[in-house]
């Protein structure tokens, strides 16, 4: 029980710093991975478990064909509701608040792509899933839902955004199945990198 309010305590205390960071200090993003890294890598110091172990193969398989749906889903999504967001506010805002613009959105879709996914997926498939609290697919989902909710706040009408929200819970609720009861990672970060890739195709055609 102390393991898991110590481990819990930990990852929401980290949330919450992100959460606030991304909502209150517009800084550089580069000092915003730095601090992401550090504070989701933290406890790999003190937890022995394997994140990489080896992935349910039948699973892994299922993760490559929702991927493939996902990237779909979300451009049918883009092209139905692009008529209702100013993507033009979008573009104006993460200069704004994340300072990405053309010069380094190149950069920075690297990173999401490779790096922030699977610190995502280490704190809430990994951490939090594994942290021995109580219905763990349901905490997990809507922290990472709540997680994203700074980022979106201001890009788009308030039933696009429930419509988002409710749209990362239930991926993250499929990212926690498609990792099962093993201690690895690899099934949902397929899966999240195949999604990343598609809302990286709407930031190519945002600013470019």
């Amino acid at each position: 029980m102390n393991r898991t309010k110590v481990l819990l305590g930990y990852c929401l205390l980290v949330i919450t710093l992100l959460f606030a960071v991304e909502a209150w200090l517009p800084v550089e993003y580069i000092y915003k991975i730095v601090l992401k890294v550090i504070l989701i890598l933290l406890p790999l110091f003190w937890m022995s478990a394997d994140f990489f172990a080896r992935p349910d193969i039948r699973k892994l398989k299922i993760a490559v064909a929702l991927g493939g749906l996902s990237v779909i889903f979300i451009q049918a999504a883009y092209a139905l509701l692009h008529p209702y967001v100013d993507f033009e506010q979008i573009k104006a805002l993460l200069a704004e608040r994340q300072r990405i613009d053309a010069s380094n959105f190149v950069a920075i879709a690297i990173y999401v792509l490779i790096g922030n996914s699977i610190l995502e997926e280490l704190l809430f498939r990994g951490f939090i899933v594994n942290s021995g609290v109580r219905h763990p697919w349901i905490i997990s989902s809507g922290l990472f839902a709540f997680y994203h909710l700074t980022i979106l706040i201001g890009w788009f009408p308030w039933w696009v955004l429930v419509f988002s929200l409710l749209v990362l819970f239930v991926g993250g609720l499929m990212f926690c199945w498609l990792n099962g009861a093993r201690k690895s990672l690899w099934n949902s970060w397929v899966m999240h990198i195949c999604a990343d890739i598609s809302l990286l195709a709407i930031g190519v055609k945002i600013f470019f």
